[in-house]
């Protein structure tokens, strides 16, 4: 039978590992809820046509303060800019008509939680791909905040509504401009992708970019563009870049190509766009240069000796031609030889 000792000493044991837990739910008790009000899910997908004519959707709304508060769903609409969803004073007619809000007010007690549903039909006036609208969750009665009592808050939240109508709706993806930074003696480092979305739904881009060479087949580096899933609304562009990992060298001198496969997230089909340029690896060029300078080095005395002798052999003087002299060239000889002799004689006699 266990002694007191050992009872005591297995209680210890027993406190010591129950003790974080029980430390650990004291102080997740201990956090109070943020005096806000949430709405979840921020984003409502609904899809309609011919195959689903209605969605339901329901939309929690949280009361995180000590009183209950009440409150109004509106429909406020959306416009595209620069590949993002602006915020517009006036929905667009044909959504107001299909999409429908209940209840549209309510009041939700202190800490508790009620749900609007939000229902979407499909209808002959909505026009096929997406359409967005704004669920405005707004605050009608004020809330006093328990540390500043004389501060009334009205807080208002959102979630974003994405109708698709299937029937018409077109995904389309294109590369409108691939670009990678580099020289003949150095390969790309990043690569810069332009897509464009020239469809009617928003498309999320994916793209595999590879640098290699058609002869070998080999791939040298690699980069996965839009790894934080960015959408690409319709009508819209949006340049994504991202590093090229280093895989394999290229060896040769030759032709390198940068591909970029890409696709829109969900589609099976994958499309390529691609550039080429003309590669050079440095140590070819190191042992290019080193070759010459052996070369250079190698041949100096030769090739000055050569410039020597080219250069004596244009300066040397060459003998002049031979001409024979004419009757009158003769003539004039001896007439100039009489004359000298003649002069002679008269020194001599005088």
């Amino acid at each position: 039978m266990p002694s007191k000792r050992h009872l005591l000493a297995l209680g210890a044991i027993v406190g010591v590992l129950l003790a974080p837990a029980v430390t650990n739910h004291q102080v997740a008790a201990a956090i109070p809820e943020p005096a806000t009000m949430t709405v979840s899910p921020a984003l409502l997908t609904a899809q309609v046509g011919t195959k689903q004519s209605q969605t339901t959707i329901a939309v929690s709304v949280r009361n995180g303060y000590d009183t209950p508060i009440t409150v109004k769903a509106n429909l406020n609409g959306f416009d595209i800019r620069n590949n993002a969803l602006v915020p517009a004073k006036t929905a667009e007619a044909a959504l107001t008509k299909v999409v429908t809000i209940n209840p549209s007010e309510i009041t939700i007690p202190a800490h508790s939680s009620k749900n609007i549903t939000v229902q979407i039909n499909d209808d002959a006036s909505l026009s096929p791909g997406g359409h967005y609208l704004s669920l405005l969750i707004s605050q009608l009665t004020a809330t006093s905040d328990t540390s500043t009592p004389q501060l009334s808050l009205k807080t208002a939240v959102s979630a974003t509504i994405y109708v698709i109508k299937e029937d018409g709706a077109i995904r389309s993806l294109q590369v409108t401009n691939l670009h990678a930074k580099h020289s003949i003696f150095s390969l790309p480092t990043t690569a810069d992708i332009t897509f464009f979305n020239n469809g009617n739904v928003v498309v999320v881009p994916r793209s595999v970019v590879q640098i290699g060479t058609a002869a070998t087949g080999s791939i040298a580096a690699q980069a996965v563009l839009n790894q934080d899933s960015v959408p690409l609304y319709p009508g819209s562009r949006v340049t994504l870049q991202a590093p090229l990992q280093r895989i394999d060298k290229i060896s040769g001198i030759g032709r390198v190509s940068l591909v970029a496969h890409y696709r829109a997230d969900g589609q099976e089909l994958t499309k390529s766009a691609q550039i080429s340029f003309w590669y050079i690896p440095k140590k070819i060029v190191v042992a290019g240069i080193f070759l010459l300078a052996i070369v250079a080095v190698l041949g100096a005395p030769t090739s000055r000796q050569w410039i020597l002798t080219w250069h004596r052999q244009r300066h040397r003087r060459r003998p002049s031609a031979f001409v024979a002299p004419t009757a009158d060239d003769i003539a004039k000889s001896k007439l100039a030889a009489t004359s000298v002799r003649k002069k002679s004689s008269r020194r001599i006699s005088l």
